[in-house]
């Protein structure tokens, strides 16, 4: 439970592993989406440039999804309801 408050442990207690991996696979590609953005078309020297030899260390402020999570969400529903 690092760092999830026991309620919020409890939520999930009734998933499946199953679902609690499809979860966290869905949120997991939701954030590095979000990440990626603002360097989506950067070539590496400009990323270094822009934010250091690190790159992007913490989600920049008003950096939402792109379409490819928009397509994954979509992708999944259709899967889950069996398309």
């Amino acid at each position: 439970m690092h760092g999830i408050k026991n309620h919020e442990y409890r939520k999930y207690a009734g998933y499946s592993k199953s679902q609690k991996k499809l979860r966290g696979y869905l949120f997991g590609t939701v954030c590095a989406d979000a990440l990626g953005r603002p360097v989506e078309h950067l070539a590496l020297e400009q990323i270094k440039e822009k934010y250091g030899e690190n790159g992007i260390l913490e989600l920049p402020p008003n950096s939402p999804w792109t379409d490819d999570t928009q397509l994954m969400l979509v992708l999944a529903r259709a899967l889950l309801r069996g398309a």
